[in-house]
């Protein structure tokens, strides 16, 4: 064994976290002359999609006949907006609307958004307190 094989050798027996089976599996590795790495194939993947459902605070059901749903937000976090923007997309056919405590609050601290700017800049339409009378009256 040259200079360079003993070195890889102590490299791959130093390591903290192997378990046993893996030291003993090396063993048999070495023991056979096989030539390998370890832990050294890193791939990236994307885990299976979980079907998820979104249960909506309100659906507003004007005389005229329409249908809306608005949702509520007091605190609108980074996981919300990114659920419900999926939920939007993926049913077209619904008419969500936002209705904020406060439609000027940055969408997270230090941001120049608001909840109000994210909308408009994703064509949701949204209000501030209270659905405006349009809404209602269309």
């Amino acid at each position: 064994m040259n200079w360079a094989q003993k070195k890889a050798r102590a490299e791959r027996t130093s390591r903290v976290r192997a378990s046993k089976f893996e030291m003993v599996f090396e063993k048999t590795l070495v023991a056979r002359g096989i030539n390998y790495t370890y832990e050294s194939a890193k791939v990236s993947f994307t885990p299976p999609v979980k079907t998820r459902t979104k249960l909506w605070d309100w659906t507003i059901k004007p005389d005229n006949g329409s249908e809306f749903i608005v949702e509520t937000k007091g605190y609108w976090s980074p996981k919300n907006r990114l659920d419900e923007t999926e939920a939007i997309k993926q049913n077209p056919q619904l008419d969500v609307r936002y209705c904020f405590q406060n439609a000027h609050n940055p969408i997270r601290k230090g941001s120049k958004t608001t909840y109000a700017m994210w909308c408009n800049k994703h064509g949701i339409q949204w209000c501030q307190g209270t659905i405006p009378l349009e809404w209602i009256n269309g």
